[in-house]
């Protein structure tokens, strides 16, 4: 049995999404690099420690979460991973809105936000595998407050959508810090000559080659591809005839 938990798509939550999509995508060209054994291990320390340290679900005025009934359980999980299974929302929603329904639900008498945390992980690396490696726990940690409070309104407002909300927060906020984070250090500020010789005999074989073609062809980022164009263009080795949209590149012999 499916049931669709109660939550509602709005423009905030758009635009996290398309924030957070657009950085994944941008930062897609180090994830070699975050995936060492080193990084791997200081992040899972980092997750590990993020989630001992997050307490229990409480208010400040003292009043406790209110879990349904015990005789209710095994069917709200079923329903819950009946639900995960045929969703057609985008992951990064998803993992949001499973994490909340597993609070709710409050399946065990202790350890849920440790494994609903864990599930909505799980979630986003099946979605991305560069959330492997990312310490979204730490950063809840570090908003630990505002965790509870979005969780409780949530609870107030009867559907996850206040949660989807600050959990999308944390996320964009946490690969930030890691695109920022993981840029490596050793990369000269101008251009390699090889990578700009690379690009021009890109070119050579074909003239209408994209800035995003090449910049799957060379493995790096697009804003990478334009930045080293320029560069050309400044050295005069590289001029655009035409319109950005149907014209073409030329090698300046």
């Amino acid at each position: 049995m499916s049931c669709r938990p109660p939550f509602t798509i709005t423009s905030k939550i758009l635009s996290l999404v398309s924030d957070i999509v657009e950085i994944i995508t941008n930062i897609k060209h180090i994830e070699t690099s975050l995936n060492t054994l080193k990084l791997r291990k200081k992040n899972r320390i980092k997750s590990i420690t993020g989630t001992l340290q997050i307490e229990g679900i409480g208010s400040k005025d003292g009043m406790t979460h209110v879990a349904p009934p015990p005789l209710r359980v095994p069917e709200l999980m079923q329903e819950l991973f009946g639900w995960l299974k045929t969703t057609k929302e985008h992951p990064l929603i998803v993992s949001c809105i499973f994490h909340y329904e597993f609070e709710f639900i409050h399946p065990f008498s202790d350890g849920n936000g440790r494994i609903g945390r864990l599930w909505q992980s799980v979630i986003l690396s099946h979605y991305q595998k560069i959330f492997g490696v990312i310490p979204i726990e730490s950063v809840v940690r570090e908003n630990q407050e505002a965790y509870y409070k979005a969780l409780e309104d949530a609870g107030t407002a009867g559907e996850g959508t206040p949660f989807i909300e600050f959990m999308l927060e944390i996320i964009l906020k946490t690969i930030k810090g890691v695109s920022k984070e993981n840029v490596p250090l050793n990369v000269p500020k101008n251009a390699p000559l090889n990578r700009l010789d690379d690009i021009l005999d890109l070119i050579q074989k074909n003239r209408d080659i994209t800035s995003l073609q090449m910049a799957e062809i060379l493995k790096i980022s697009d804003k990478t591809v334009k930045r080293d164009i320029s560069k050309l263009k400044e050295q005069n080795r590289l001029k655009r005839v035409g319109s950005l949209k149907s014209g073409h590149w030329e090698v300046v012999k």
